[in-house]
């Protein structure tokens, strides 16, 4: 398969591609992720969104599904599990960061593969491309360890999908200043927070209305994807959300039936001893 948005991904480690969903699916997603955040604002803490009987359907969206084939070369790609919804402004700012394995090594296994196997898609619920809030990328940052230097602020609109590898830099909640258009301030060595927190309001936009963002993990068959399996396996974030949730042999034929590989990779999860687990970043390389 060949498309501008592979490309695109292959030469500066994301893309964006516009209007995947319809005005009316980005109402009707909105609003049921604020709503159920109004009954239980810990309703999204830890939820697989394929466990969901309304968000499970972006996953198998003819539209996601199409371009998820067409940036990986894959018929079949893997879901296995990692996906997440946000509402608001988020507290903590990281920074421009990569969320591969690994991420401060080099010399890691990650960086020796010709074509890196995991994409995260982003959708976001409003409008950024005049307001903060949204994300920011650094192009070409996919194929090094390195981040330092400025960054993109994707100028997304409703019903837009970023996609970006595991290992782009990348920073949530991105703010758009006034004067200085899709350019992203450089986070290290000043941190994210300076910005938002201590720097006057009047120099950047504000947030067109309460923010919705819901991040997909995709993957196709490779060794760098069983690794980046077994890492999971240290991370507690991981462990944790797999707790209690199972998928049912309705949602596994489900997926298959619309080209999605459903890896129930929770089953390997739970049995996983939540001492051996951390909420850091540290993982031992000598794992391949």
């Amino acid at each position: 398969m060949n498309s501008s948005s592979r490309t695109t991904i292959l030469d500066k480690g994301w893309s964006l591609t516009k209007n995947v969903l319809t005005p009316e699916e980005v109402s009707y997603y909105r609003e049921y992720c604020l709503h159920k955040n109004s009954e239980d604002t810990s309703f999204f803490d830890r939820l697989d969104i394929a466990t969901d009987d309304v968000l499970r359907n972006l996953i198998i969206h003819p539209k996601i599904v199409t371009k998820v084939q067409e940036i990986l070369d894959e018929v079949n790609p893997i879901y296995f599990c990692d996906s997440s919804v946000r509402i608001g402004t988020e507290r903590y700012l990281y920074g421009f960061h990569k969320d591969c394995v690994d991420r401060f090594d080099q010399n890691g296994e990650e960086w020796k593969c010709d074509e890196y196997p995991i994409i995260r898609l982003g959708l976001y619920f409003q409008d950024h491309s005049s307001h903060s809030g949204g994300l920011a990328l650094q192009s070409y940052s996919h194929k090094k360890v390195k981040y330092t230097g400025s960054g993109t602020v994707v100028p997304s609109k409703e019903g837009d999908l970023i996609s970006w590898y595991l290992t782009t830099n990348h920073s949530g909640n991105a703010i758009r200043f006034k004067k200085l258009g899709d350019y992203a301030l450089p986070t290290r060595p000043v941190p994210a927070r300076l910005y938002r927190f201590m720097m006057p309001k009047y120099l950047f936009y504000g947030e067109e209305k309460t923010r919705v963002a819901i991040f997909i993990t995709f993957a196709k068959k490779h060794p760098i994807t069983d690794r980046y399996l077994e890492y999971l396996k240290t991370r507690k974030y991981a462990v944790l959300k797999a707790k209690n949730q199972q998928y049912s042999d309705v949602e596994i034929n489900l997926f298959s039936r619309c080209a999605i590989n459903l890896l129930n990779f929770n089953e390997e999860l739970q049995n996983i001893d939540i001492a051996n687990t951390s909420f850091d970043t540290t993982y031992d390389t000598r794992r391949k």
